[in-house]
């Protein structure tokens, strides 16, 4: 329960990063997973339907004020003989943490 009310805490961020993340996304993207741990950056990771799709996603989020960095990890074509697309895992610091 502590540490549902320490995403909650608007000083932690954690809405914040709710908030961006899905004001950035588009029908395009889905998002596979995003990871929180405590004094480390959130992880987001997921697929784009096309990999300019999954820049796009990228520039959407820099535009918001909750990260004070924006790392794209890896961008890369999904694997297979009909895959399409592409996967991405974005490293995103919240502002204000050390």
């Amino acid at each position: 329960m502590r540490s549902v009310r320490a995403w909650l805490d608007p000083s932690h961020g954690m809405l914040q990063v709710f908030d961006a993340v899905a004001a950035s996304v588009d029908p395009e993207i889905t998002i596979t997973q995003l990871s929180f741990q405590e004094h480390e950056p959130v992880v987001i990771r997921g697929k784009a339907a096309t990999m300019p799709g999954a820049y796009a996603f990228f520039d959407r989020l820099k535009q918001h004020n909750t990260f004070s960095s924006i790392q794209a990890r890896s961008v890369a074509k999904m694997k297979g003989a009909a895959a399409t697309g592409a996967e991405f895992e974005i490293v995103c610091t919240l502002l204000g943490a050390s």
